[in-house]
């Protein structure tokens, strides 16, 4: 299975780890390079020491998923980014790519597929092939905002779709589907956190049904996983 995990006893040996990656696999690409980025405490671990070791030049960056708050909203996944990683690293705004988060739902998961097909060269069958995809796991196995007990493949062939808000879940957000996950070069996992035990359990042995661990429509058979477990 083209699963690779990266356990170290300590964070800072698993963030070397992850940074190193980070540099080879940017060393190895000609040219620009877009990378999907992630939210959540766990990323924010990751890119603190991303930014200290580091950013190539040629890294374009985009979001995984995003709340529809303003930018400057501690909800805000680019916030968190550009609070941990973007600045730090003084990367150009011009190489930062959020999605619109002032339009509806539905016109901002449009407008941001729209973008990213201009802007991200077409793998398998068309579809836009990020090298990188960033994600985290939430303790109930969601990933991106792929949440248990909704169906993860609803509007696959959109690769950008809206998720509405849920109790658990507060406010309207936007998400890659599967398939643009699923497209990518390579995909990323970032976890830290006893209280992940649970949902990486079940990320290891990949035999609970999508609608309740949505992480495990990421799938090994399409795209290279690697998971820094922290």
């Amino acid at each position: 299975m083209n699963v690779d995990w990266v356990r170290r006893p300590r964070p800072e040996e698993v963030t070397a780890e992850f940074c190193q990656r980070l540099h080879d696999l940017t060393a190895r690409l000609p040219g620009t390079c877009p990378v999907a980025l992630t939210g959540g405490e766990s990323a924010a671990v990751f890119y603190d020491a991303w930014a200290a070791s580091g950013v190539a030049g040629a890294l374009r960056f985009y979001w995984s998923d995003e709340r529809l708050v303003p930018a400057n909203d501690p909800d805000s996944n680019v916030k968190l980014a550009v609070d941990h990683l973007l600045r730090p690293a003084q990367v150009e705004e011009k190489h930062m790519h959020p999605p619109a988060t002032s339009l509806g739902p539905a016109a901002c998961a449009a407008a941001y597929a729209d973008e990213i097909r201009r802007q991200v060269p077409g793998g398998r069958g068309s579809t836009p092939q990020f090298p990188l995809i960033i994600l985290g796991l939430g303790e109930d196995g969601h990933t991106g905002s792929l949440f248990p007990g909704r169906d993860p493949y609803e509007d696959d062939a959109l690769l950008v779709r809206a998720v509405e808000a849920a109790p658990d879940h507060p406010h309207a957000r936007i998400t890659f589907t599967p398939r643009l996950i699923n497209a990518a070069r390579e995909v990323w996992f970032v976890i830290t956190g006893a209280s992940k035990d649970w949902a990486v359990e079940q990320l290891e042995q990949r035999q609970a049904p999508v609608t309740q661990v949505p992480s495990l429509v990421v799938d090994p058979n399409q795209t290279r996983i690697t998971v820094f477990r922290a």
